[in-house]
């Protein structure tokens, strides 16, 4: 089994900064393959579909990646794995790609939002097999500053909100968003929190930090779709 990262981070201090986490977390739960390519600064080689069972996009470090070279090359590769039905999961930026591909709107808040927020599942997302042995509210880390929001004239489907965002969405039968980061450990978003100095972050809603996280489970339920899938 195989699962490709596409990373798209811009500088080389960032590239396996995020992806490297994503394939840890993966790692927990099976013994495959993960390769991880470095979209936004390279042309990345070709990816051989045949050979993935899944396909995850990563964070960013840029709030306008649309604007180097690797970002029509990472859309081509999801819309690709959306024809051939290989399972898709955005992360944070990621899934503001997935969004753009799928007309669904963005925006930038005015504050980002740094730290721990409670997430709330809606009934859609109970029921969701990405979400599968996750309870109603759990907490996650969130890094970023643009936002999907609601257009009463696109349908959406939601599978999570915090307070002040949307927090997951499927777009069809195997893709799937989601704008926190189960990859952070308790210990690394307490980091991530006290080193972050571009921007005074928002505190409304931020919580402390939790005990125990369950929202690295995502990773492993995707997993399990991936396998399956592919049986």
């Amino acid at each position: 089994m195989k699962i490709a990262v596409l990373d798209l981070h811009r500088w080389i201090h960032n590239k396996t900064y995020e992806s490297v986490k994503i394939a840890d977390a993966l790692k927990e739960y099976f013994d495959g393959e993960v390769s991880i390519f470095e979209m936004l600064r390279n042309i990345p080689p070709e990816i051989n579909f045949d050979e993935f069972n899944g396909i995850l996009i990563s964070g960013s470090d840029s709030t306008h990646i649309e604007k180097y070279r690797g970002y029509k090359i990472t859309q081509k590769i999801i819309e690709s794995a959306n024809e051939l039905s290989i399972p898709v999961l955005g992360v944070c930026a990621g899934n503001q790609m997935l969004a753009k591909i799928f007309d669904q709107n963005i925006e930038f808040m005015e504050k980002p939002e740094v730290g721990w927020y409670e997430i709330e599942l809606t009934d859609n997302g109970m029921k969701d097999e990405l979400f599968n042995g996750l309870p109603k509210k759990f907490v996650s880390f969130e890094c970023h500053i643009k936002r999907i929001y609601e257009d009463e004239n696109k349908y959406i489907n939601i599978l999570g909100r915090s307070k002040n965002c949307i927090q997951s969405v499927r777009y069809n039968k195997y893709v799937w968003g989601i704008q926190f980061h189960p990859e952070d450990t308790i210990e690394g978003g307490n980091e991530q929190i006290k080193n972050y100095t571009r921007r005074e972050p928002s505190s409304k809603s931020r919580i402390l930090s939790p005990e125990k996280l369950v929202c690295k489970n995502v990773y492993k339920n995707f997993i399990e779709i991936a396998v399956r899938k592919k049986k």
